[in-house]
């Protein structure tokens, strides 16, 4: 079912399945755009619901991993399945497979209906808004619940914008001062209940619910409830058109207030998404700012993360570069096409080179160092850290955090004398920052020595001695924890302590699993991300002289990888595998073949 706004879909689709037993009913947000977000919110009714009807899909428009993941579950299951929104992405688009499809045409009010609709009009004035309307029904029952003395037959009004503008206007100009201030505060927050309400209009609740219910009385037709039970949304039109009643300064003061209601309930999305909707993108630009890792590295949203960017204007980007730089950080950890990563390096560079703040220019070219270090580009990557470097940078921690960056370049190009220099240097900076950002910055630098210089040289005992020191000190943090159990997983692979190693990876599940049942996160909240994980239990199952089990684990690790630093661990193992049941002949064979091979698409592999 596809139609422009205003056609009737929702409330269609919302009777349906009142109809049929075992339905699951979802209304989509634009946060569902997020793999993890929509998966969370689907996946519970796959196995139990009959009938599952999806409403507002085109905020899935775009969103190439939950199109991709939907799709797939369309497939595999036997359940009947319902669609609509204001566009159908193409991915969704099953012709072949639909039973019934309705569009703009089929949704449309005739004359009859909208003659039922306007009750009490004469047939010529039906006649003519159907036509003029072309039959759209929301607009229709605006005009229905409209002043009977509304000057509703100028001729300027030419499109449906306006006359959405002009019905919606006469609507709410019915309503007393109170209630009208009290409609207007409300449509600031991508969805309001009575508590937020009561806040926003510095009333008690019990007043704050009396107007919204006579608001409800009017606005019916474009005021319904939403998820969680006991929230409200506006239909978009609407809320667009009473937001813009709101002048600047008032918009700017009950945006804290919602701000302040979305922070304490862990839904930093929902803050951004209101200040966007308000136009007020500096503060937008703010909030990101502050929850740009949670929003990503916690919860996952980069398709809601990415959109925000996409919304925010020139001069908010060039105010903040860093959002786009953190992206793209973050972005590198997560399999996307290499035409996007490309694209959005090139938009971070473009906005690093605009720079005139140290700080600024420093944290940039840090962020956009680590992404090319994912993607295993260390030429650049340590071109861009050294020039950070070289900075008068007033920030000890930012300081510090750039020396840990070229010490991790340097030990990824192999070069371990310089990066365990640059390890101490970073550490000595550190230690004269002892809040709490000097503390976790002290952590990221015992980490990144133990694993990348300790370790592969050998100094075991110092390698592990530092990451226990993390542990004993942040032992009431999971989300540092984990971090520490994969550190452990590199020294206890090296060594060859398997029951070890496996204690670490058993260890690194529940930690991520307690921190999703505490937060409500998602699986993003892994650590080690499940390609990782199959890596070691492959050693783990090598080691034991588990064989079998280790052939189907490297045969499923070296399916999902496609980077090339993933490609070689495989043939690593594989090579490991085979010398481990001594075919030597085979292993060298092997080796010979694929690790020292000069395939271009996985870098320099003989360093590997």
């Amino acid at each position: 079912m596809s139609a422009p706004a205003g056609y009737g879909k929702s409330t269609l689709l919302r009777l349906l399945s009142g109809y049929r037993p075992n339905v699951a009913l979802l209304a989509l947000t634009p946060s569902d755009a997020d793999l993890a977000q929509l998966q969370a919110r689907l996946g519970p009714h796959l196995d139990t619901a009959h009938t599952i009807v999806l409403d507002d899909v085109q905020h899935l428009s775009g969103a190439t991993d939950a199109l991709a993941w939907l799709s797939a579950q369309r497939r595999a299951s036997l359940v009947r399945w319902v669609i609509g929104g204001r566009d159908i992405p193409r991915e969704l688009r099953d012709d072949a497979q639909a039973s019934e499809t309705l569009h703009t045409d089929d949704l449309a009010f005739g004359q009859n209906e909208a003659q039922a609709m306007l009750a009490g009009r004469d047939a010529a004035f039906v006649a003519q808004w159907q036509a003029r309307l072309k039959g759209w029904p929301l607009a229709l029952a605006l005009l229905a619940r409209g002043a009977g003395n509304a000057d509703y037959g100028v001729s300027d009004l030419t499109t449906r914008e306006s006359l959405l503008g002009l019905l919606v206007e006469s609507i709410f100009a019915q309503l007393p001062d109170g209630v009208l201030h009290a409609a207007r505060a409300s449509a600031l927050p991508r969805r309001f209940d009575d508590g937020l309400l009561a806040v926003l209009l510095g009333l008690p609740i019990e007043q704050a619910t009396a107007l919204r219910k006579q608001n409800s009385n009017t606005a019916r037709n474009f005021l319904e409830p939403t998820e969680p039970e006991g929230w409200f949304l506006y239909h978009d039109a609407v809320r667009e058109f009473l937001i813009a009643q709101l002048d600047g300064p008032t918009r700017e003061a009950l945006i804290e207030v919602v701000i302040a209601r979305f922070e304490a309930e862990d839904a930093p999305h929902l803050a951004v998404e209101s200040a966007l909707d308000a136009g007020l993108f500096d503060r937008a630009a703010r909030l990101l700012n502050t929850h740009k890792r949670t929003i990503l590295n916690s919860f996952g949203r980069f398709a809601s993360y990415e959109r925000w960017l996409l919304r925010l204007p020139e001069g908010v980007h060039a105010a903040w570069p860093m959002l786009t730089s953190n992206f793209v950080t973050e972005l590198a950890t997560v399999d996307v096409p290499l035409t996007r990563m490309r694209s959005w390096v090139d938009r971070a560079e473009a906005l690093a080179a605009d720079q005139h703040d140290p700080d600024v220019i420093a944290e940039v070219n840090r962020d956009l160092a680590n992404a090319y270090l994912s993607q295993r580009q260390t030429e650049r990557a340590l071109e861009l850290v050294r020039a950070a470097t070289r900075l008068p940078i007033n920030s000890h921690t930012l300081a510090a955090r750039i020396r840990n960056t070229l010490g991790a370049t340097l030990a990824i190009r192999f070069d371990l004398k310089a990066a365990e220099q640059a390890f101490d240097e970073a550490w000595r900076i550190a230690k004269m920052d002892q809040s709490l950002d000097g503390d976790n910055m002290r952590f990221a630098v015992r980490h990144n020595r133990a694993n990348l210089v300790d370790n592969p040289v050998g100094d075991f005992g110092r390698a592990s001695g530092a990451i226990s020191t993390n542990i004993a000190l942040f032992y009431d943090q999971p989300g540092k924890l984990d971090i520490c159990y994969v550190g452990l997983c590199t020294t206890h692979e090296a060594i060859g302590d398997w029951d070890a190693l496996a204690y670490d990876l058993d260890e690194i599940k529940r930690l991520a699993l307690a921190q999703e049942s505490a937060s409500g996160a998602t699986a993003q909240d892994y650590k080690l991300s499940a390609k990782w994980e199959m890596f070691y239990w492959s050693a783990v199952y090598v080691g034991r002289e588990q064989f079998d089990a280790a052939a189907r684990m490297i045969d499923g690790f070296c399916a999902g990888v496609h980077d090339p630093e993933g490609m070689v661990c495989g043939q690593w193992l594989r090579a490991w595998a085979l010398r481990a049941q001594g075919r030597y002949g085979e292993c060298i064979a092997y080796a010979d073949a694929e690790l020292l091979s000069d395939d271009p698409a996985r870098g320099t592999t003989r360093r590997w």
